[in-house]
């Protein structure tokens, strides 16, 4: 309903069933809205019940700073101490004990070759053949940090754009990884600010949230 051609707002928030501030939101396949929580783990909304999961229920943890859904419907969640994956009835966990570069991940995403990959405080963690049923034996994460030529092991954000590059945002500035290396931008480049916190990919431009502004 348009009120004063500006519409009207609906508020969801812990009297309506939202049990802690949100981090992260991702609509699925099935029309879900998944929500990431501040230390409340991840909440699903059907449009009418909020159904909270924690790791009481088996997430590795209840601060989720992103999710996604892969291409066979699973969902991936970064938290504060590591990622899930939930097929709808169980959670896998990866953590460093299992090859992830940090366990804190901020962001992730699946390219276009179906790999995952995971921003994390630690560098970048790329997994492949994560298609259902991964057996954690066999999980082969390769990492990437400033030793490898990121420009900084504390990464916030992660984008694919048109040409399968991956874009990755950090604390000192962006890098492109084209798959065989690293390519900085910082603000000697024109970026606004060299603290980027989000990527968009929209056709063929690159917008870059930063702590100060945002460029395209």
């Amino acid at each position: 309903m348009k009120v004063g051609g500006k519409g009207t707002w609906r508020t969801f928030d812990g009297t309506n069933g939202l049990p802690g501030p949100a981090l992260a939101l991702l609509q699925d396949r099935n029309g879900y809205l998944w929500i990431g929580t501040w230390g409340q783990g991840l909440c699903r909304y059907d449009g009418e019940v909020f159904r909270p999961l924690t790791s009481e229920d088996g997430m590795v943890g209840d601060t989720v700073w992103g999710i996604c859904e892969d291409g066979h419907g699973l969902l991936w969640i970064a938290t504060e101490d590591g990622v899930s994956r939930y097929d709808g009835v169980d959670f896998v966990n990866f953590t460093v004990e299992n090859g992830l570069v940090h366990n804190e991940a901020n962001a992730l995403l699946q390219d276009r070759q179906g790999r995952m990959w995971f921003a994390t405080s630690g560098g970048v963690s790329c997994l492949e053949g994560v298609a259902g049923g991964l057996d954690l034996t066999e999980v082969r994460f390769t990492n990437y940090t400033s030793a490898d030529g990121l420009l900084d092991d504390r990464t916030y954000a992660l984008a694919e754009d048109g040409d399968g590059h991956l874009w990755i945002g950090t604390e000192t500035g962006l890098n492109r990884y084209d798959g065989e290396r690293f390519t900085h931008f910082t603000t000697d480049d024109g970026l606004v600010d060299n603290r980027v916190q989000k990527l968009v990919v929209d056709g063929t431009d690159l917008w870059i949230g930063t702590e100060g502004g945002v460029s395209r």
